[in-house]
């Protein structure tokens, strides 16, 4: 059962290249998630939505790969937690569970820029690792010299603009708050959300996974710079999308 998912897994993303296949394994293995056939079929029904929903889900494992591959700065248990959560992400989407995709990405958004700031701030990060201190979301966005400021972020590329970075990072962690905080309309038992496809609700799930995935690349170009490697296009294409 689990390779036959896998398989499908594999042809819903489109993925022919087999170091993509690979990598889709290794997420595969890490994550120890599960799809569901019925969701696949329902969005089968719709060859377009098929295709839109296919070249997303590769979008996303190629920005993951990217991430992975370009954190090596970074301490490598987070790194593997934030790979972690945007495959569950990507995963419990495709599965229709769609409330738990966003927190998932709300997650790897989290950790993900607490990262750069444990990397900078060591004490910071042995007060979380030792001693319980929660990850503040404000503390991260909104003071004056947090790791969403210009103010760090010109440390590392001194004429770079950052606009678009920080307020796509805050509507993003807002939007999929929305879902985190339980509120009424977002519950996973009101208009029967649960194990059922939803098309709106599919495309702005994997879109969230994909928009945080990509703001925690653009913020590694920003503090680590771009590489001669095979993923320099895709960051030299993030520097443009988000204007920096």
């Amino acid at each position: 059962l689990q390779n036959q998912i896998y398989n499908i897994t594999g042809i819903i993303l489109g993925l022919k290249n087999k170091e993509d296949m690979e990598f889709l394994k290794e997420l595969s293995n890490l994550s120890g998630m599960f799809v569901l056939k019925e969701v696949y079929d329902k969005m089968s029904e719709n060859l377009n939505i098929t295709l839109h929903t296919s070249h997303e889900l590769a979008n996303i494992v190629a920005q993951v790969g990217a991430f992975k591959d370009r954190t090596n700065e970074l301490n490598s248990e987070i790194v593997d937690e934030i790979v972690y959560d945007l495959f569950v992400a990507l995963q419990l989407s495709v599965s229709g569970l769609y409330r738990h995709s966003f927190i998932s990405s709300r997650c790897a958004l989290e950790l993900g820029v607490a990262s750069l700031k444990f990397k900078d701030n060591n004490f910071s990060y042995l007060l979380w690792k030792q001693k319980g201190k929660d990850i503040v979301w404000s503390e991260l966005s909104k003071d004056e010299f947090c790791v969403l400021s210009s103010n760090y972020l010109e440390l590392f590329l001194p004429k770079g603009n950052f606009t678009k970075v920080i307020e796509m990072a805050k509507i993003s962690y807002r939007e999929c708050s929305e879902y985190v905080h339980g509120k009424y309309s977002y519950l996973t038992n009101i208009n029967d959300l649960k194990f059922s496809y939803d098309l709106n609700l599919s495309h702005n799930s994997i879109e969230s996974c994909l928009n945080v995935v990509k703001l925690l690349n653009i913020l590694v170009y920003i503090r680590f710079g771009n590489k001669s490697d095979k993923h320099h296009e895709l960051f030299e294409k993030l520097k443009k999308e988000f204007e920096v």
